[in-house]
């Protein structure tokens, strides 16, 4: 017997007619039994129908290769880092630093 989690796994191979005959079998008695299913089905079901409404995508593959070469090479580039960029900067003193600090601190 499929449980309703498994069903829910398969759903979107079922509507896109990609299993055998013996899963399908499952969903189908499984269906008939379980209005939750059902439901679960009709509403993937409408998605689907909406998704394929949607345009296509706006640009040619050259504007998307060169989109994400872009993006590559910005991401990969060093970029100087900015007071106040959200980089948190830890600024450790040297030893002649911290002895020349501890001289003035004990002068008279």
């Amino acid at each position: 017997m499929l449980r309703c989690d498994e069903l829910t796994e398969r759903v979107t191979d079922y509507l896109e007619r990609q299993l055998s005959l013996a899963p399908k079998l499952e969903i189908y008695f499984h269906l008939r039994r379980c209005r939750d299913c059902r439901t679960y089905l009709g509403q993937m079901e409408q998605t689907m129908r909406l998704l394929e409404q949607l345009p296509g995508p706006p640009s040619s593959p050259e504007v998307s290769d060169e989109l994400l070469t872009r993006f590559h090479r910005a991401r990969l580039s060093p970029r100087p880092a900015r007071l106040g960029d959200g980089i948190l900067r830890l600024v450790v003193p040297d030893r002649a630093t911290v002895g020349a600090r501890a001289a003035v601190k004990d002068a008279p």
